[in-house]
């Protein structure tokens, strides 16, 4: 069976990250008359700010020949930077073996000298080839230089400043691209310059698929996945143009002259690209449903070059499943939605006519995309196997030919030994009702079937959000509001997690011989059946506790492939080198757990005080959850930025910021009512502790994404609440107010005066990759290759934090540049707006959120304070100049009303500001 599920790239492990210490690494003596790169100090493995790698790469540029076309590519200006680059190449070669053992052994030997004096910078400590190295460099033309070079290509944890050292030398060794390639993460702005970048090679290079171009695009296709899915359809667009057959061979083909290594040529070209298009079927780590899209672009430029090549590019069923696969997790068609409207609430769910216009709708309805796909497999000569059959259930029919409910699902790779049981599985998520599944999983346990642990997974998927529903109530859960906006797609069942109520008429439920469990049940009965959860369930569980305990309890007896892991996260430990073996997913899910219990106190003997940051220097107690969540993320430095995510969240939530009075006095206060300054202290306070952790996360070369801007928008907006209570408490000169508010009114002047700032360059640095107009770095355009404008085209509601933010911070003229950009943009924001659902609404709350900001209409000032201290609102030649711009896009419906204005104000002051 083909590889159907998660990528794995066989990505080599970074020196940079095996070694604790491998930041001061530094080679070459000052006075050495052939000084190398290093000789001006290693590049740390910290993120260094654009003005040092200037004068780091003018230095090169200088005193390092090889390297003056990198340093020449970081720091010209920008106006020669707007240039259409020549062809970029990679050297690649057999003999490049010898090289790569040199440079791997200087790293090696890098990190040693490092780890063995962590107190010794080793500036002027010089590792030196032997003389067989030496000769085996010079008989490959190459000398120390290159080996310094490339040796802090691999080794710097800054990935920007490593690619623009990379794209700036001519002709790179392969193995040097590739190695780069294999970090866990890198910068969208360094993915940027690569994309800019893209090598080329001649059609007759030899093992130019299986050792070139492919092992590139998984590179290149892993970080797109990771930080930038709007850049995945150029990369299918570059594989077009470099995995393609030579002119001879297309020559030959045309003349029917071919030998019998065109056809092997051929035929090996063709399974490429069928690999071409599952790998394009791996979901993305941002938003995968939404950014879904990206994929099925892609795959249409490949599947364009398959069928337009002459001869075509067959299918086979690996590119028939990559498809299938991509639009199972797309959104339903209109018809589908028709046929989903109609299905009954019984089981299975038949069509049933509500009206006599209905009876027109036939089972053609029925046969959603994927399943149209599946036939289309089966007319080329592709019986369905086992795991076709399994995407027909989540389709929307059995295997009986009956109906189920169709599910947006990213479909993986199946065992082939437990087709049967996976088919259960698809049975029980394609349900409606948790009673409907739990009829599915008694039927399960009546076949006699081996157990399995997923049939465990998707059970407690559907009781989880069952206890959900049950708490929420039927009014609160998407698929079954009837919402007046005709504007609004429906929602139905499978088209989110939740799960809908039971029938309402007796003669449509499913009998079930057994009650259905709770969670806590289920988990027993499949502990005493001898199974343990996987890392998914048991991140899954751990979301879905509803105390502290509970989280803490399933993590102590279900990760038991993780003993001495899980021991050091909750006991404590010196070193925390057992946490490198948990997963990403389960590391996150516990730091979630963390953050969504910040008041409740850790019965752990963690008493050690722990001090942290430069901007808000405090100390922190590890018996508060919120710290220690944010401990366990400084020590392992992990770049997954959900983890991260995690900890703005918390800080966001009105309640969360109270723990930094508990923080700052060391000692648990829980629930306990703070005095109105300490309220006001802690929402400035998780403004500046926020800001330290994303300069935290830059050292770990990481930026923020979508989910924590937003985050971080609605902290800085609750710091700004806070400062003007302060002005208006205290004023906001410290020289004239009593003794005991003099630290927090400086603090409130402080995040006014610098708060905006510091946001609109997260803003610019969110969309635009790059810090505003702070940096003098030039970006290379290359107009052959079009790039998505924008590393990130933000979500409405994210528009709307940010005008909330710097509407409360009072910064009109920041306002007045968004509205600038939007109009600029406004074609990428109506795309963005179509990928949600409510996308249009939520842009018409952010603009109606602009008026009510320029017009201070939210919370009028005081007018006893200094004007030209704290604005009242904006300029009536602003608000002019703003109203002409928001007009200018008719798309957007207009400039607020007053009526609109008015029920914005009411409505968010009844919700408490919200």
């Amino acid at each position: 069976m083909p590889v159907v599920g998660t990528l794995s790239l066989g990505r080599r492990a970074q020196y940079a990250t095996r070694f604790n210490s491998a930041c001061s690494w530094s080679l070459g003596k000052g006075n050495n008359a052939r000084r190398s790169f290093s000789s001006y100090g290693h590049v740390k493995s910290d993120h260094l700010p654009a003005g040092k790698q200037q004068s780091l790469l003018r230095k090169v540029s200088h005193d390092f020949p090889l390297d003056r076309s990198a340093a020449v590519h970081v720091h010209s200006t920008r106006q020669d930077a707007v240039r259409k680059p020549s062809t970029w190449h990679l050297s690649s070669s057999p003999k490049h073996d010898a090289l790569k053992k040199i440079v791997d052994r200087r790293l090696q030997l890098m990190a040693a000298l490092d780890a063995s004096d962590t107190h010794n910078t080793s500036d002027h400590t010089t590792i030196s080839l032997s003389k067989q190295e030496d000769a085996v460099l010079r008989s490959l033309g190459y000398t120390q230089y290159h080996v310094d070079y490339y040796s802090n290509i691999l080794s710097t944890k800054d990935s920007l400043l490593a690619a623009r050292l990379l794209t700036g030398s001519h002709a790179p060794p392969f193995f040097v691209y590739l190695d780069f390639l294999s970090r866990k993460h890198i910068r969208p702005e360094a993915l940027g310059l690569l994309l800019e970048y893209l090598p080329c090679w001649h059609p007759d290079t030899p093992h130019l698929s299986d050792r070139l171009v492919l092992p590139v695009f998984r590179g290149l296709l892993y970080h797109c996945r990771r930080v930038w899915p709007a850049a995945t359809p150029l990369l299918a667009t570059w594989l077009t143009q470099q995995l393609r057959l030579s002119d001879d061979r297309l020559r030959r083909f045309e003349e029917s002259a071919t030998y019998e290594e065109d056809f092997t040529f051929f035929s090996h070209l063709t399974f490429q690209y069928n690999h071409a298009l599952h790998l394009l079927s791996q979901p993305s780590h941002l938003s995968p449903f939404k950014n879904i899209v990206f994929q099925e672009a892609a795959q249409a430029i490949i599947l364009k070059y398959m069928a337009d090549h002459a001869p075509a590019l067959a299918i086979n069923r690996l590119g028939y499943r990559a498809v299938v696969r991509v639009q199972l997790a797309t959104k339903k068609t209109p018809s589908e939605r028709e046929w989903a409207r109609l299905k009954s609430p019984s089981w299975p769910p038949w069509k049933e006519d509500r009206t006599g216009m209905d009876a027109r709708i036939d089972l053609d309805y029925g046969v959603s995309r994927a399943h149209q796909i599946l036939i289309r497999m089966q007319e080329a000569g592709y019986p369905l196997q086992g795991w076709d059959r399994v995407a027909m259930v989540y389709a929307g029919w059995d295997t009986d030919c009956s109906p189920t409910i169709q599910r947006r699902i990213f479909l993986d790779n199946l065992p082939s030994d437990r087709i049967q049981q996976s088919l259960w599985i698809a049975r029980i998520k394609t349900t409606r009702t948790a009673q409907q599944a739990w009829a599915c999983f008694l039927a399960y346990q009546d076949e006699q079937l081996p157990s399995d642990h997923r049939i465990y997974h998707a059970m407690f998927e559907v009781l989880i959000q069952e206890r959900k529903r049950t708490r929420l109530g039927p009014e609160n859960i998407g698929h079954e509001i009837d919402d007046d906006d005709d504007d609004l797609d429906p929602l139905y069942p499978g088209d989110t997690m939740e799960i809908g109520s039971p029938p309402s008429s007796a003669h449509q439920l499913t009998y079930i011989r057994a009650e259905i469990p709770s969670v806590q049940q289920l988990f027993d009965h499949m502990r005493e059946d001898g199974k343990y959860p996987s890392d998914d369930t048991l991140a899954m569980l751990l979301d879905s506790a509803e105390t502290l305990a509970e989280g803490l309890l399933y993590l102590e007896t279900g990760a038991e492939r993780y003993r001495v892991a899980v021991n050091a996260l909750l006991h404590g430990s010196k070193t925390y080198q057992a946490l490198h073996v948990l997963p990403d997913r389960l590391f996150a899910a516990y730091i979630r757990l963390l953050c969504r219990f910040p008041h409740t106190p850790l019965d752990r003997e963690l008493t050690l005080p722990w001090r942290y940051g430069t901007i808000v220097k405090s100390n922190f107690d590890l018996r508060q959850p919120l710290a220690r969540a944010l401990y366990l993320l400084l020590q392992q430095k992990r770049t997954h930025r959900p983890s991260w995510n995690c900890v703005f969240a918390a800080l966001a939530r009105r309640s969360a910021p109270t723990l930094a009075s508990s923080w700052r006095s060391l000692h648990l206060r829980g629930d306990e009512a703070l005095k109105a300054e300490n309220e006001l202290y802690d929402k400035i306070f998780a403004f500046n502790l926020a800001r330290q952790i994303d300069e935290t996360m830059w050292d770990n070369d990481l930026t923020l994404d979508e989910d924590g801007f937003q985050s971080i928008c609605v902290i800085a907006e609750h710091a700004a609440s806070a400062v003007h209570t302060v002005f208006q408490k205290y004023g906001y000169n410290p020289e004239f107010a009593p003794e005991t508010t003099t630290g927090l009114i400086r603090n409130a002047n402080a995040m006014f005066r610098d708060g905006h700032d510091w946001l609109k360059e997260q803003f610019w640095t969110l969309t635009k990759g790059e810090k505003a107009s702070m940096s003098t770095l030039p970006k290379v355009v290359n107009p052959t290759i079009q790039l998505p404008r924008l590393f990130t085209v933000p979500r409405p509601a994210l528009l709307h934090a940010y005008i909330r933010a710097l509407g409360v911070l009072r910064d009109y003229d920041g306002l007045h540049e968004l509205v600038q950009w939007m109009v600029k943009h406004q074609n990428r924001l109506a795309k963005r707006c179509a990928m949600d659902r409510r996308g249009r609404v939520l842009m018409r709350r952010a603009l109606i959120a602009l008026r009510v900001f320029v017009e201070d209409r939210w919370e009028p000032s005081n007018s006893e304070l200094d004007q030209e201290q704290i604005p009242p609102s904006a300029s009536a030649q602003q608000i002019k100049q703003i109203k002409k711009l928001v007009q200018k896009v008719e798309q957007w419906g207009g400039w607020p009303s007053d009526e609109e204005v008015e029920m914005y104000v009411e409505y968010g002051h009844g919700r408490g500001g919200g």
